[in-house]
């Protein structure tokens, strides 16, 4: 797999976003940090507990 396959998953998968800068491209997290911490914790706490 190259790079530029793995990009376009990433893309299709809205796991990354991306913009057009002149002559480049500019990739970039879909959410910011803080929103995955808090979405990590909200899955943390309705997960199933382990026994």
């Amino acid at each position: 797999m190259t790079a530029r396959t793995f990009i376009n998953r990433l893309l299709k998968n809205n796991a990354i976003g991306l913009e057009k800068a002149g002559r480049s491209y500019r990739y970039y997290p879909p959410v910011s940090g803080q929103e995955r911490v808090r979405a990590k914790f909200e899955r943390l706490a309705l997960s199933k507990p382990r026994i």
